[in-house]
């Protein structure tokens, strides 16, 4: 992305305001192992982090979202989701 400085914070906070809504969210989600919205969720977080460029997270996010498209109960989401969590915040 070539933006200004002020630009380019004002953008990540708006990233960062996100997660902390689509966090609980999608941990909650989870432990239901309620797939539609697991599969919605990990989809806004895939598409921000793409806009972002925080392309780990990007990864992660369509990892899930593949996953629960396909109901895959074999698939470890709380691992995932835990891996996520690091990325975005650390």
């Amino acid at each position: 992305l070539e933006l200004d400085e002020e630009t380019a914070l004002f953008l990540y906070d708006d990233y960062i305001s996100n997660w902390d809504i689509y966090k609980p969210l999608l941990k909650d989600a989870i432990s239901e192992l309620n797939y539609e919205q697991i599969r919605s969720i990990a989809h806004a977080i895939k598409g921000s982090s793409a806009s972002m460029r925080i392309i780990n997270a990007y990864v992660l996010a369509k990892e899930i979202e593949d996953n629960a498209k396909v109901s895959n109960k074999e698939f470890g989401y709380t691992e995932m989701f835990n891996k996520l969590i690091h990325t975005i915040e650390y």
